[in-house]
C-alpha cells in the first residue's frame, strides 16, 4: 500500500494534476477552511478561494520536500495574509466557530458563549505577527516545529511569538474581563 505522499507525488509524476488537487483537498481542504475562517473571519471564503488556486497553481512544483501538509499551509497562510493586505482595512472578528471547541465549558450556555465571544474579541487585538502562530497553535493543534516550517521561521522565533502571544491574549482578556468580574461572590458572613 502507498502512502499519501508516494500518491500524490505518482500523480504528478503522471502529470495527473487535477487528481493530485484532489488528493490534497480531500486529506487538508476542511483544515484549510478552518485555517481560513481563523486568520479572515468574514473575508474566510474569498481568502480561501485563492489559497486553493494558487494551491492547484504550485502543485506542480511541489518535489515532495516537505511534507503535503506544511508546503499547503505555508501557502494558505501567505495567501490569506496577502489578501487581507489588499483589503487594506482591519480583519473582522474570527468567526463564531474559532475556539468554540477549545474554550473550556461553563456551568452553562451563556456564560458559554460569554467566554468564546471574550477570547475571539481578545484574538482580534493580537498582530498578526502573533496572531498567526497562535492560531495555528490553539485552533489547529500544530506544534512549534510544525508552525516553524509553515511560517519558513526558526523554531526558536515561533517559541518566543508563541510566548508573547499567549502574554497578549491573557491581558486582553483581563481587560475584556477583570478577574473581579468573574471571581466567585463571597459567601455571606454568618
Amino acid at each position: 500500500m502507498s502512502t499519501p505522499l508516494a500518491a500524490l507525488l505518482s500523480d504528478l509524476q503522471a502529470g495527473d494534476v487535477d487528481r493530485a488537487f484532489a488528493r490534497l483537498y480531500d486529506q487538508f481542504g476542511e483544515r484549510l477552511r478552518r485555517l481560513g475562517r481563523s486568520l479572515a473571519g468574514a473575508h474566510a471564503d474569498d481568502a480561501n478561494q485563492e489559497v486553493l488556486l494558487a494551491i492547484y497553481r504550485a502543485l506542480p512544483q511541489f518535489r515532495g520536500d516537505a511534507e503535503p501538509f506544511t508546503w499547503c499551509y505555508r501557502i494558505a497562510v501567505r495567501v490569506t495574509l496577502r489578501y487581507l493586505g489588499r483589503q487594506r482595512r482591519q480583519p473582522t472578528p474570527t468567526s463564531p466557530e474559532s475556539f468554540d471547541e477549545r474554550a473550556a465549558p461553563s456551568s452553562n450556555d451563556a456564560d458559554h458563549a460569554r467566554e468564546v465571544a471574550s477570547i475571539r474579541l481578545a484574538m482580534t487585538t493580537l498582530p498578526w505577527l502573533y496572531r498567526v502562530p497562535l492560531t495555528l497553535s490553539a485552533e489547529d493543534g500544530r506544534s512549534a516545529s510544525e508552525i516553524a516550517a509553515v511560517l519558513g521561521l526558526p523554531l526558536a522565533t515561533v517559541w518566543t511569538r508563541l510566548h508573547r502571544a499567549r502574554k497578549r491574549l491573557a491581558e486582553a482578556l483581563a481587560r475584556v474581563d477583570p478577574p473581579s468580574a468573574v471571581a466567585p461572590a463571597e459567601p455571606p458572613s454568618p
